[in-house]
């Protein structure tokens, strides 16, 4: 799935109505099972609880520079509201397929540099 970046060139109040619209919209397609995941159905969750500091993460995110320390700083604040914690939980997730990603295109990358490695021999 393509998840678009926040734009640098919105205001914050743009931002944040960004990440709602795209927060619903997940929520959507989980309930319609156009999606697979189950980051926002059967909890709390509401769009609207979301605020700057779940922007600025989203932000780092997708930029990035969002450290794992710094993602578990937040999801424990983000924790004491249930109505705004699975977002927290949804960008762990979001966070978890990414760095597997990484993962996975490293070890192929070494397999490929092995590969050739063995065919010049």
């Amino acid at each position: 799935m393509s998840f678009e970046k926040l734009e640098e060139q919105f205001s914050p109040e743009e931002e944040l109505a960004q990440l709602k619209e795209h927060a619903r919209e997940v929520q959507r397609k989980e309930e319609s099972r156009e999606l697979n995941t189950a980051n926002f159905i059967d909890n709390a969750f509401d769009p609207e609880k979301l605020t700057q500091k779940d922007v600025e993460m989203w932000r780092r995110f997708q930029e990035g520079t969002l450290t794992t320390y710094e993602f578990f700083a937040y999801a424990k604040e983000a924790a004491k509201d249930p109505q705004r914690s699975p977002f927290a939980e949804y960008l762990g997730n979001e966070m978890n397929k990414e760095n597997l990603r990484k993962q996975i295109e490293k070890i192929r990358s070494q397999n490929e540099e092995g590969e050739g490695q063995e065919n010049n021999r």
